[in-house]
């Protein structure tokens, strides 16, 4: 299916000159990914898991893939190296951007292990996926040039608007009103089913069901600075420890304060 809709936007496109592949399992930063391409005149497709991924690569011209390291079904990693082993029989290499929350040394250097080009942070800022588009774009990357970029990257702190309020003023101001709107009911729609999902998983007991949606959770807060972070948080740490009277306790603490933010976010919706 994903495949057919892409050979179908492939088709559909009167200027195959400049196409970004976005990689990305989370609608919401899928979206905010397409939106931000969009402002800066880019045309982008998107894939829901490596697997869409590397079979879009290998079907279309695509000139820069940014690449979600943690996806279902085969991740963000081993699509990079099934690109960078088909490329060995075309003699292609198309420029693969890592796309994470993880900001850590270990995880940048695990990016260009497996065949990475470059690396930037989640939540994605606009000036800085323009800096390393244009870098690509331009080809005038080096190794150097791009360290520079990953070093940079890491060392980001956020600035700019910090509250919800003011974050869904700026999506307004730069991708409109219907735009902005449709991603903070993504956020608002998207908690609800995950809480759902959570509550079932906790009385189950089931501790991997816990941790993918509580990651899928935190994927669709990292926009928004002051969501539930330290909440999502305490309760994976309580995961790893295999505590279920934490667990509980976390989860539980974990709804109540996302339900009373999620109360705030209708009039912005």
């Amino acid at each position: 299916m994903a495949q057919a809709r892409l050979d179908e936007q492939w088709r559909d496109l009167p200027d195959k000159g400049i196409v970004i592949l976005v990689a990305e399992d989370n609608r919401v930063n899928q979206k905010l990914a397409i939106l931000q391409l969009k402002e800066l005149g880019i045309t982008a497709h998107a894939v829901a898991n490596g697997i869409e991924a590397v079979e879009a690569v290998k079907a279309h011209d695509y000139t820069l893939v940014l690449m979600d390291c943690q996806m279902p079904a085969m991740d963000g990693y081993q699509a990079t190296q099934a690109i960078r082993h088909h490329e060995q029989s075309t003699g292609k290499h198309i420029p693969i951007v890592a796309m994470t929350a993880q900001t850590l040394e270990g995880d940048r250097e695990r990016c260009l292990a497996v065949g990475m080009d470059d690396f930037i942070g989640k939540p994605v800022n606009s000036e800085r996926l323009k800096k390393i588009i244009d870098c690509w774009l331009a080809k005038a990357g080096s190794t150097a040039a791009r360290r520079d970029v990953i070093a940079e990257d890491g060392a980001f702190e956020a600035s700019g608007p910090q509250t919800y309020a003011c974050i869904y003023t700026d999506w307004e101001k730069t991708f409109g009103p219907q735009a902005a709107a449709a991603l903070m009911t993504e956020i608002a729609e998207g908690s609800v089913s995950i809480l759902a999902e959570m509550e079932n998983a906790v009385a189950g007991q089931n501790a991997s069901g816990l941790s993918a949606a509580n990651h899928r959770l935190k994927g669709i807060w990292l926009a928004l600075p002051d969501g539930p972070h330290a909440h999502i948080k305490e309760l994976q740490a309580a995961i790893v420890l295999d505590d279920w009277s934490a667990i509980e306790k976390k989860q539980r603490l974990l709804k109540e304060n996302l339900t009373s933010f999620l109360e705030k976010l209708p009039k912005f919706a």
